[in-house]
Parts: structure tokens; C-alpha cells; sequence
């Protein structure tokens, strides 16, 4: 007698707990203590949080459940008195909604020339919360902002790569 076992089918003993929480997310499922193998959950993330990774999970021949995401926070963008450069344009930090980006968005400071009276960026990435500015990054005064606008390092001439040697 032969007997025929179809390897792709899941074990009728093999059953998944309920999956983890997302800090910052919300789980979509129907709670239960067990899964069945191919069950799906999927996830959501609160306000100012982006989802990173996938957005559903499932239920694995194995009794665990495929990755888990991330709820990521946006950043704050600490420069507010000098332009910054988000998406490929030069942005005053109080014209960007909230003065924040989301995870994994690029924000490019500029910093002065220490020896000449030029100006060169400098791409920081936000990462769950985090943007810290360029150690080059001098937030400009209340003074020179408002009295000299056009002498900020965000809007004096760029350095030419020579100048950057």
C-alpha cells in the first residue's frame, strides 16, 4: 500500500499564537489564540507613524508568522531659521507641513566654508524619529536672520569642489 503525502500542506497540528503587537500600529484581525497556517493579519500604523516593511503578516507552516513591520516616526526638522533641501527642493522648515518629514526622507543642511564665504550641503536621513543635524550646522541668529536674510548659509553661493580640497 502506498500512502501519498503532499509536502505544500500544512500539518493539521501546526497552528500560530496571535502575532505581536507594533509599537505605534494597530493590528487588523480577528482575535483568537490560534491561527491556522495561511492565515493573514494585516497592520496599520497611527498618526505620524509610516509602516516599514510589509503590511501583511502570515501565518507560516512552521507555527510562526512571516516579518513583522515597524511603525516608524516622522522627524522634526531642527533647522528653522536657515533652508533646507527636502525632495529635491530648497524649503523653509515652517513651509513643510508640521515642520516634519517621514521616515527615511533625506534632509540636506548647508554648512559654511570655515575659511571662505561659501557654502556646501550636507544629507542627513530621518530614522524613526531621529534627524540630527550635521556637526557643520550652525543655526543661524534671530539677528541674522532677520537682518541679513541673504547672508544666510542656505542662500550665500555654493562652494565650488575646489574649494571643498
Amino acid at each position: 500500500m502506498c500512502i501519498y503525502s503532499d509536502p505544500l500542506s500544512p500539518d493539521p497540528g501546526v497552528w500560530c499564537p496571535p502575532p505581536q503587537e507594533v509599537n505605534q500600529g494597530y493590528l487588523v484581525a480577528v482575535q483568537r489564540t490560534e491561527y491556522d497556517v495561511g492565515d493573514a493579519i494585516y497592520y496599520l500604523c497611527k498618526k505620524n507613524h509610516l509602516l516599514d516593511g510589509p503590511n501583511r503578516v502570515t501565518c507560516q507552516p512552521n507555527g510562526t508568522w512571516s516579518t513583522v513591520p515597524y511603525c516608524r516616526a516622522r522627524c522634526p526638522i531642527i533647522a528653522e531659521r536657515s533652508r533646507v533641501l527636502i525632495g529635491g527642493l530648497k524649503r523653509w522648515p515652517y513651509d513643510v507641513t508640521d515642520s516634519v518629514v517621514p521616515h527615511g526622507e533625506s534632509v540636506t543642511f548647508y554648512c559654511k566654508h570655515s575659511r571662505k564665504q561659501c557654502s556646501f550641503p550636507y544629507t542627513q536621513t530621518c530614522f524613526d524619529g531621529r534627524l540630527n543635524p550635521p556637526f557643520c550646522y550652525l543655526e543661524p541668529t534671530w539677528l541674522q536672520y532677520k537682518l541679513f536674510p541673504h547672508r544666510l548659509v542656505s542662500e550665500i553661493e555654493a562652494c565650488s569642489l575646489v574649494d571643498l580640497d
